[in-house]
């Protein structure tokens, strides 16, 4: 059957296929894959085996039906174009995916609650237990079979009262030995055509590829790193929030249909930034105000002003009072009517100043500090200390979401930014890093004041831009 577009896919509304096996994935949108994976499906009249009757009542034939079918949908997929996040969120890095599922509010569909109860483990061989072998062919060829990097695992699906269904995946690398009617060599000049990035994409796989993706710096082993090697853990084996006195940030980005993202951003002592706690989550504005308060608390800077976005204070929230959905989070919910109540909330609630960062800015000022210094040398509490190549700002394994979000951002194309690459509003999530933008750049600017002070000054923690130090 033919597919090419999302109209095609639809083409199938009333379709059942015993399986499907779609070439270059990446070319669909993620709805339109979940969609034809419902078209695969099968009555009990073909799959149990049964006696077929002739128009005489008399058994004419034994149906054999179909033992050990198998609901199957296999995709192959390059990295790049319209699926690419789709693929990552499913195939390439599941556990990911499912955590950014469960922190997007999708409006009126809800997602089906659904976890990983096995894996992912590595893709081996069923008997052998190996990851190569040598599988003969039809001519007795033996055909090399590599599937290191292969994982497989289990979702489990929460139908409620229907109770609970187990899906089968797995994700296999492809190499070019996997061809073999095809000259490696051969094969690799003709996939070696562009730019580097599009050979890494090409010939080896590489899924943080993307033609348009605004933050090509980003490299996992040189920007993200352990928050407990740089902070310390607790008893209870937690990363210990920063010292006390390190000059430190909040951004908040306060979403209404989509999720709500808050991040944390410190100046730690040997002169790097380090984003170090995300909240990200859906739901109503009086849950996010207070589940923020609850990790300022922790923080220990609960008085902390928090860089947000000025549309808060232009929206309308509130149930019996006409609020914006700054005066939330002033108060913790909405405000009390007795003045001195009023006051009491008002100390108990979180500061909000408006941003003046515009993406623009962002944009560049980001870049600047993901941006790897060959002067530069890595901190003591990074894997990499005592070599040259480190950036300014680094992220912790504790902003799962904000790191999704930055290796995805891509710019929009032309019909969607007449400003091409000034912008990157069309429709992405984006909510962690307009959380980011707000802290980071003007924490940037509150360091130039604090290295002017004499080293052996004492610190004080004083109001600057939403910013402490």
């Amino acid at each position: 059957r033919h597919v090419d577009d999302n109209r095609g896919a639809r083409k199938h509304q009333g379709a059942q296929f015993a399986a499907e096996e779609i070439d270059e994935a990446t070319h669909f949108r993620g709805a339109d894959l979940d969609f034809l994976y419902t078209r695969i499906r099968a009555s009990d009249e073909q799959k149990l085996p049964h006696d077929v009757m002739g128009p005489d009542g008399r058994s004419t034939y034994h149906y054999p039906g179909w033992p050990d079918w198998l609901k199957f949908q296999a995709l192959t997929a390059n990295p790049g174009d319209i699926g690419m996040q789709y693929m990552i969120d499913n195939y390439i890095d599941p556990l990911g995916g499912l955590a950014t599922l469960e922190a997007q509010d999708t409006g009126d569909l809800v997602a089906v609650p659904r976890y990983i109860t096995d894996g992912p483990t590595p893709l081996v061989h069923p008997v052998l237990g190996l990851q190569q072998w040598q599988e003969p062919t039809a001519d007795g060829t033996p055909l090399p079979v590599d599937m290191r990097g292969g994982q497989q695992w289990t979702v489990e699906i929460d139908l409620g009262v229907r109770g609970k269904a187990e899906v089968r995946r797995a994700f296999v690398p492809s190499r070019l030995d996997d061809n073999p009617s095809l000259d490696p060599l051969e094969y690799a000049a003709n996939l070696s055509v562009g730019s580097a990035e599009n050979r890494r994409r090409l010939l080896d796989g590489d899924w943080s590829y993307s033609e348009d993706r605004i933050f090509k710096v980003l490299d996992r082993e040189i920007h993200q790193v352990s928050g407990a090697a740089v902070f310390g853990r607790t008893a209870y084996g937690d990363t210990r929030p920063p010292a006390p006195d390190l000059l430190r940030g909040v951004g908040l980005d306060d979403g209404v249909a989509k999720p709500t993202a808050a991040i944390w951003v410190c100046y730690e002592d040997e002169g790097y930034f380090v984003a170090y706690k995300e909240y990200y989550a859906p739901g109503a504005t009086g849950k996010h105000a207070r589940a923020i308060r609850e990790i300022m608390d922790w923080d220990g800077h609960p008085d902390l002003y928090v860089q947000a976005d000025p549309r808060m204070w232009h929206g309308i929230a509130g149930v019996e009072q006409v609020l914006s959905r700054a005066a939330i989070y002033e108060f913790l919910g909405e405000p009390p009517e007795d003045p001195v109540e009023r006051r009491i909330a008002q100390t108990r609630g979180i500061h909000l100043t408006q941003s003046k960062v515009e993406d623009k800015a962002a944009l560049q000022g980001l870049g600047e500090m993901f941006e790897p210094d060959p002067e530069r040398l890595f901190p003591a509490w990074h894997v990499r200390t005592g070599q040259y190549g480190a950036p300014l700002l680094f992220i912790t394994e504790d902003c799962p979401n904000l790191w999704r979000e930055l290796v995805a951002l891509r710019r929009p194309s032309m019909e969607h930014d007449g400003m091409y690459g000034e912008g990157i509003k069309n429709g992405q999530p984006d909510h962690a890093f307009d959380a980011l933008k707000r802290v980071a750049v003007v924490l940037r600017h509150a360091t130039v004041q604090l290295r002017t002070q004499r080293a052996s000054g004492p610190r004080r923690i004083i109001e600057t831009a939403g910013v402490r130090r």
